[in-house]
């Protein structure tokens, strides 16, 4: 399994694109939405949780969208499920390195994004705690999604 794990993190470190762009995906709409609302009309800390919400779901599929279609273009998914011993090491490693290298950072920016909106830092790690754990679930819904619409 750690193999795997390394494996997939060599590969999601290579691609660029892959890690780096929900990211600043994340951090670019965080910082534009409250620019295109009249912040005076609206109480914008009412608010701001659900608009790091949306992100973070826009983000998290954003982020899983090619997650499986390199190892479906080489052919490597359909070897390792003709081995039928390891298939669900690789896709549970996959999901595992894509929410360690994308998903916990994602968390981090959106709990750091709560905390300049004036929520109280005795909440940051609740914040953060609550953002990771729905960053994994969406992650993994994702990832099934992603790995119906390959086939």
């Amino acid at each position: 399994m750690l193999s795997f794990i390394k494996v997939e993190s060599f590969k999601l470190s290579k691609k660029l694109k892959s890690w780096l762009g929900p990211l600043l995906v994340m951090i670019l709409v965080l910082i534009a939405f409250p620019l295109s609302i009249d912040i005076s009309q609206y109480d914008l800390d009412k608010f701001y949780f659900s608009i790091i919400v949306v992100s973070l779901l826009m983000t998290a599929f954003v982020a899983t969208e090619g997650m499986f279609e390199e190892d479906f273009e080489d052919g490597s998914l359909e070897q390792e499920f003709l081995k039928e011993k390891d298939f669900y090491k690789l896709v549970i490693s996959k999901i595992f390195v894509y929410v360690c290298l994308i998903g916990i950072p994602i968390a981090f920016i959106g709990a750091l994004f709560s905390f300049a909106n004036g929520v109280a830092i005795g909440s940051f790690g609740k914040v953060f705690l609550l953002l990771s754990l729905s960053n994994l679930l969406l992650f993994n819904l994702f990832a099934f999604g992603n790995a119906l619409s390959i086939n």
